[in-house]
């Protein structure tokens, strides 16, 4: 769910003081990013994201929703200290297999990634991290 960034700013001030680094960082990407939005994450967590930095982005988070199984999939770039996180900044590529170990991708997870504009680097991390973690049943495992 999107927040309104200068209220996020104004409470990151009266809360840190304006001379916290984090109000300082957080204060500069909002001047250096014209179309910076605030995103809050279904774990509390405000997330400075641009559709800007979609093409540019080369890092990546990756986290299991413990509530439901899903991977996600943060890109974002990291800009004088700040995180600035591709817009949308979570994508759902997959699942964890219910049925074992590993990774269950969805069938469409890269044209995701394409439709929104984000880099070949992000989609390769996705790619090698998706082939290293291939879903193996239990019923397939030897005795």
């Amino acid at each position: 769910m999107y927040v309104d960034l200068v209220k996020y700013l104004e409470d990151l001030e009266k809360t840190l003081g304006s001379e916290s680094g984090t109000y300082k960082t957080h204060a500069q990407a909002f001047r250096d990013h014209p179309n910076l939005r605030a995103y809050l994450d279904h774990i509390g967590v405000i997330r400075l994201c641009t559709v800007d930095v979609n093409p540019y982005v080369d890092l990546i988070d990756i986290t299991h929703r413990t509530d439901q199984g899903s991977l996600e999939i943060l890109p974002h770039i990291n800009d004088k200290g700040v995180r600035i996180y591709a817009d949308p900044p979570i994508y759902v590529v997959g699942y964890r297999n219910p049925k074992g170990f590993g990774e269950v991708p969805l069938a469409d997870w890269e044209d995701l990634m394409k439709d929104a504009d984000l880099s070949q680097d992000v989609i390769r991390k996705v790619k090698w991290y998706l082939g290293a973690h291939r879903p193996v049943n239990y019923e397939d495992v030897p005795d």
